[in-house]
């Protein structure tokens, strides 16, 4: 039985029933609270329940007890009733009192008690005085000016009073005037112990000194003194306090305390991974940090709280370690506590749905559930816990994807005598939110707020718009932003934002405008906006297509600071880039980079590929400016800097920028790959311009073979569709050589697949021409020519009669040298039927008033002309009028017609090679209608030169006889023609005749 004893607990002498006050000694207080307290070291039975803790009290250390009276006089500011009171009692008395006050926090008593001191006169500089009522002044929470005031009474501050006051300056964040206190300890010859380096670390950290920190460290060091475990934490603290975020000097730090002979301590640990929260971790200083908990002899509650509060500010670590702790915290009942699983459930939350996390959190939840089934909270703060554990359980459901298991957790709340919150509402609100169920979130909101006579708050309100918003549905939006105003809550930046979501989901102009007025209405109302609120207006203005409003909002949101959001910053070079303000988007996105802010690599890839499409030249700066920032480019956007450049003729840029898109895993579309290979061959780079070539008829086989045959014939830049735009992967396959092989030199493997596989016609022609002007690629150039004739319809065709003439002529009489006439007259047969389908092209255009025509009385008279010389009016069918219609190619491409002059000689001329013996087929001459020389509506049309057509007559003329009359005939018939059209455009016209007259001055 406890034993009791009278006793005047200020100076400890027996003293009337009046003034004491029955009460177990001190010994047996400590002994029943540490009865409560579990054992680790005590076994488990096997089948035995685990021990509860979440109602087991602490021991704490029990306040000094004074007589009732002097509590009530202290309580209510009596002084002169203090005094009678504490004059029988000796000196210490007053010290006791004193402390009495600063446990109990009391201000007033503390103040009524320095009053009665100064009345009673007493020396109130007495150094033990004046250390406890310091001391007292810092835990009430007083100003530093108070117990300042107090230490300036003693002249001679001893250790213990000079630890006080710096304690009391860490306290109010005054590490200036706990630094005066050092150096005046020297003037006073008080050496400073441990404690004092102790204090003053911390107020040099709340002072967000970390020089201080650092130097306070040093001037421990110099001491001599041997830092404690209570040194390190309190170190840790502060160096986290003064915003220190260098990993490697924590764990240097702690070798040090190692070196030094230290034991991390529970208390040391869990300071050091608090600090260590706040820095930038790799993935190996999070692994050892885990070590070092599990090298504890017994991890406790603090320290497994802390390791998990590091880790929910690691997502990425969080899937690796968390399980390793969930393994941990089942096979110790004692770290089954509620902060426990608050942190634990906290580390899942943050981790997301995609960890794999969502299962452990489940699990955690069950078995918490049953711990608090089997024993509910019974006190005030054991249900505080329990709240804050079910909310965070709640929010770990919801956030890895178990919405119904989340909403659930309100049952069991209730089963177990917990009431729902604020923060439940918002929780499970948000719930219905993330799957995106707008009507289930305004419905549980009101279920919530009639059931548990919740008042709903700004969180509250904040979590039901963000639902809203997330859903999409600008009604239910608007309606409870008007329940939000009708219940008179302020609204904050939050909500401003969640409404401007919701505005910005909806699309219509209406809806943006209004996010727009939103934006105004916060200063209006004296809102502080935010960065996500200027973000949220940015993207409204960029969806009306208002690049002047985005730069004004953006120039406002720095003059403001709050052009802070990841987002911002691409939406203003994008919108930009959209209106068509490439100086701008561009001037923009240097600024920005240089000044290190973040810009959405979609953005800057979608300028790039704009500058490309009409500035290649900063195109490719644009990309290098990429590459610097460590922004990687998509293969679209690599593909269209390569047509970009290709388009300007810049063969070796768009030739490096393809092998980047190789690397990449890239594929070019078809347009770009025409492009390229047109460039290199006007370059000379055969060799690369056939690679283009090869690589492209393997990859559209390959898509073909494999079911994705249209996934070439997109646009520029079309990629595989397992490839996602700008770096963020690659396609499905291993990238490729850099630049494998130019492709084989065999005819026969240049036509091998269908006509919508291969390049466009251009490249074809370019290729064809490159190598038949080329010594030694004759037979390259005839194969390139023969897939051009035959693999690509006239319509296709039509579009190099201009750009690409020489080809044709030089196909011709190439054909001519070698003595094969019949592939010869193969081109020509080729060459009329891609002209009459340029021309039925331009007169269908004309017809639909697309273009305007020329003189009809004179077409009419060419028309006539040309039919009288066509001899039978049969429109000549090409060799390739069996290919696929290629649209791409229909329009004719505005380019150089090329030389007119053609080389002489006769039809055996020496000094070239001769095409393959069976590279084209002999075809029975056929009748050609001769179209005209000069399309109607068009001053230049596609036409042979004179020296071609000469070349060619004279071949045919020295066939065996009759063999080719009909075209001998043909041929001098167009020359004819010729002839006779420059004479008429060289004679002048005659001046045309009005039909109006003049009679005497009269009209």
């Amino acid at each position: 039985m406890t034993s009791l004893h009278l006793v005047c607990v200020t100076c400890g002498r027996g003293v009337s029933p009046s003034l004491a006050r029955v009460t177990p000694s001190r010994p047996a207080i400590r002994r029943s609270f540490t009865q409560n307290r579990p054992s680790r070291a005590a076994p488990r039975a096997a089948g035995s329940a685990a021990p509860h803790r979440f109602d087991a009290p602490r021991y704490r250390k029990p306040p000094p007890l004074l007589p009732y009276q002097l509590q009530q006089a202290l309580l209510h500011g009596d002084a002169a009733g203090t005094l009678t009171l504490l004059s029988p009692c000796p000196g210490h008395a007053w010290d006791e009192a004193a402390a009495w006050a600063g446990d109990r926090g009391s201000l007033p008593a503390l103040r009524c008690l320095l009053e009665a001191r100064a009345r009673s006169g007493l020396d109130p500089g007495d150094p033990k005085w004046v250390t406890r009522v310091v001391t007292s002044l810092r835990r009430a929470g007083a100003p530093l000016a108070e117990a300042w005031a107090v230490f300036c009474t003693t002249p001679t501050p001893t250790l213990y009073t000079c630890n006080a006051i710096i304690a009391a300056c860490a306290r109010a964040r005054d590490w200036p005037r706990a630094h005066e206190v050092l150096q005046g300890m020297r003037v006073w010859h008080v050496a400073p112990d441990v404690v004092t380096f102790n204090s003053l670390l911390q107020a040099a950290g709340a002072g967000g000194s970390l020089a201080g920190v650092r130097a306070t460290l040093g001037a421990l060091r110099s001491a001599s003194l041997a830092p404690t475990p209570t040194t390190y934490a309190v170190l840790f603290t502060a160096l986290a306090a003064a915003g220190l975020r260098d990993a490697d000097e924590l764990w240097a730090l702690l070798r040090a305390a190692g070196e030094g002979g230290l034991r991390p301590t529970p208390h040391m640990v869990s300071a050091f991974l608090a600090a260590l929260r706040r820095t930038a971790l790799r993935d190996d200083q999070v692994a050892d940090a885990v070590a070092l908990v599990d090298a504890l002899p017994w991890p406790g509650e603090n320290e497994v709280t802390a390791l998990l509060s590091l880790l929910r500010h690691r997502p990425g670590a969080a899937p690796r370690h968390v399980p390793a702790l969930w393994r941990a915290i089942q096979a110790s009942p004692e770290l089954q506590t509620p902060h426990v699983f608050s942190s634990l459930f906290a580390a899942c939350a943050h981790a997301g749905a995609g960890s794999g996390l969502d299962a452990l959190a489940q699990e955690a939840y069950e078995l918490m559930r049953g711990l608090y089934l089997r024993r509910a909270p019974t006190s005030g703060k054991a249900r505080e816990a329990a709240l804050l554990a079910f909310n965070a359980a709640a929010h770990a459901l919801s956030m890895g994807g178990r919405a119904e298991a989340a909403r659930a957790v309100e049952g069991d709340m209730l089963a177990v005598g917990v009431t729902p919150d604020a923060a439940t509402l918002s929780i499970l609100v948000s719930s219905h939110g993330a799957a995106g169920d707008g009507a289930g979130a305004a419905a549980a909101f009101d279920r919530l707020v009639a059931a548990h006579a919740i008042p709903p708050g700004a969180a509250a309100f904040g979590s039901l718009l963000a639902a809203q918003a997330r859903a999409g549905d600008l009604a239910r939006a608007s309606a409870a932003w008007r329940r939000m105003r009708a219940a008179r809550v302020r609204p904050n930046a939050r909500h401003y934002a969640s409404l401007m979501r919701a505005c910005e989901a909806d699309g219509s102009p209406r809806a943006l405008r209004r996010a727009l007025a939103l934006l105004r209405a916060m200063r209006a109302e004296g809102v502080p906006r935010s960065p996500a609120a200027y973000a949220g207006a940015l993207r409204a203005a960029r969806a009306l297509r208002d690049a002047g409003a985005v730069l004004a909002l953006y120039a406002e949101a720095c003059r403001e600071g709050l052009a802070t959001d990841p987002g911002a910053a691409g939406t203003l070079v994008a919108a930009c880039t959209e209106a068509g303000r490439l100086d701008e988007a561009l001037g923009w996105a240097k600024t920005l980079l240089r000044a290190h802010a973040a810009i959405d690599a979609g953005a800057l890839c979608a300028l790039t590929r704009a500058l490309a499409a009409r500035e290649p030249e900063r195109a490719l700066r644009m990309l290098g400016l990429l590459r610097a920032q460590g922004v990687e480019a998509g293969p679209e956007t690599l593909a269209a800097v390569v047509g970009g450049c290709a388009a300007l003729g810049r063969a070796q840029d768009a030739w490096d920028v393809y092998a980047e898109l190789r690397r990449v895993g890239g594929r070019a579309g078809r347009d770009v790959a025409t492009r390229l290979v047109v460039a290199l061959a006007r370059a000379g780079q055969l060799a690369e311009a056939e690679a283009v070539w090869g690589h492209f008829i393997n990859e559209a086989q390959s898509l073909h073979d494999t079911g994705r045959q249209g996934g070439l014939a997109a646009g520029a830049g079309s990629s595989d569709a397992s490839a996602s735009e700008d770096g963020a992967g690659a396609a499905s396959r291993p990238p490729p050589d850099v630049i494998p092989e130019a492709a084989s030199r065999d005819a026969s493997a240049v036509v091998s697949p269908p006509s919508r596989q291969l390049p466009g016609a251009s490249a074809a022609a370019a290729l064809a021409l490159a190598c038949l002007e080329t010594p030694g690629h004759l037979a390259d150039g005839w194969a390139y020519f023969r897939a051009l004739a035959e693999e690509y319809p006239p319509v296709a065709q039509a579009a190099t009669l201009l750009p690409f003439r020489r080809a044709w002529e030089a196909a011709a009489m190439a054909a001519c040298r070698a003595g094969r006439l019949q592939d010869a007259l193969l081109a020509l047969d080729a060459w009329q039927a891609a002209s009459d389908a340029w021309h039925a092209g331009r007169l269908g255009r004309e017809e639909r008033g697309q273009e305007p025509g020329a003189d009809s009385v004179r077409s009419r008279r060419r028309s006539r002309r040309l039919a009288d010389l066509g001899g039978g009016g049969a429109t000549m069918q090409g060799p390739g009028a069996r290919g696929v219609q290629d649209g791409a190619e229909a329009t004719p491409a505005a380019a150089s017609e090329g030389s007119d002059g053609a080389e002489a000689g006769g039809p055996t001329g020496g000094g070239h090679e001769s095409p393959p013996a069976t590279s084209v087929p002999a075809l029975a001459p056929k009748p050609v209608r001769l179209a005209s020389s000069a399309a109607p509506g068009l001053a230049r049309a596609p036409r042979l030169s004179s020296a071609t057509l000469a070349y060619l007559a004279a071949c045919c003329h020295r066939a065996p006889a009759g063999a080719e009359t009909a075209r001998v005939l043909q041929l001098c018939a167009m020359l004819r023609t010729r002839r006779q059209e420059a004479m008429e455009a060289a004679q002048p016209h005659p001046p045309k005749r009005s039909h109006h007259f003049y009679q005497d001055g009269a009209l």
